[in-house]
C-alpha cells in the first residue's frame, strides 16, 4: 500500500490521504483483472484490510468497485474518510443509491473516482459527497467542469505533477489536488512551495 496526499491547493496543507494498492511483482491492472466478482472482492478486501491498518493523521480515501459492494456491506468495516467508487467492473449500478445510503450510515463519505465528461450523464443525479477528475479532463473540458462545480460538491483534481499544473487547477477554481508533485511530502503537515 502507498499513500498519496490530497492537498488544499490554497493553504498548501495535506487534508487527506488516498491509500492505493500496489501489488508486488505485477501491474495494478493485472491484479484487478479477474474472471469473477468473488475473486475481485478477495483482492479488494486484501487491499482494504491493509489500508485500514495504516497509521495516518489525516482522513483516508480508499477505492472500492461497485461489484464488490455487496461483499463489503457484509463486513462492519469503516474508517475516518471516504470510499471512492472506482471505474473497473461497474456492475450493480442500479443499486448505487441503496449502497450509498448504507455507506453513509457507517460514517463514510462516497466519492466518484475518475469522473469524465463522457460518464457525467450516468452519475450527475447520484447523491455523492464529491468527485475526482483528472487534470487533463479538467483542462480539456472546462465548460463541463463548470457544470460539475455547480453541484456544490468538492472536487479533487488528480495527476498534478508540476507547479504550473497546480496554478492551472487553481485558475480553474479547484481547491483540492493530488499527484506526483505532492507525493514526496506525504508525512509533512504542510506542503512548502518551492521558489
Amino acid at each position: 500500500m502507498i499513500a498519496q496526499p490530497i492537498v488544499d491547493l490554497v493553504k498548501q496543507e495535506v487534508v487527506m490521504e488516498e491509500w492505493l494498492c500496489r501489488p508486488q511483482g505485477m501491474l495494478v491492472e493485472s491484479f484487478f483483472s479477474v474472471e469473477n466478482q468473488a475473486e475481485l472482492w478477495k483482492r479488494e478486501a486484501m487491499c482494504l484490510r491493509e489500508a485500514m491498518k495504516m497509521k495516518s493523521k489525516n482522513p483516508k480515501s480508499i477505492n472500492l468497485s461497485l461489484s464488490s459492494m455487496p461483499y463489503f456491506l457484509e463486513t462492519s468495516w469503516s474508517w475516518d474518510g471516504i470510499i471512492e467508487i472506482v471505474e473497473w467492473a461497474v456492475i450493480n449500478r442500479e443499486r448505487f443509491q441503496e449502497y450509498t445510503g448504507k455507506l453513509k450510515e457507517r460514517g463514510l463519505q462516497v466519492w466518484l473516482d475518475d469522473l469524465t465528461r463522457e460518464t457525467w450523464d450516468d452519475w450527475k443525479t447520484e447523491d455523492v459527497d464529491g468527485y475526482k477528475i483528472s487534470f487533463e479532463e479538467a483542462i480539456r473540458c472546462a465548460d463541463w467542469l463548470n457544470l460539475v462545480k455547480q453541484k456544490g460538491k468538492p472536487i479533487i483534481v488528480e495527476r498534478i505533477e508540476t507547479r504550473e499544473m497546480e496554478k492551472a487547477a487553481i485558475d480553474l477554481g479547484l481547491s483540492l489536488g493530488q499527484g506526483y508533485l505532492y507525493s514526496k511530502q506525504i508525512h509533512s503537515k504542510s506542503i512548502v512551495k518551492s521558489s
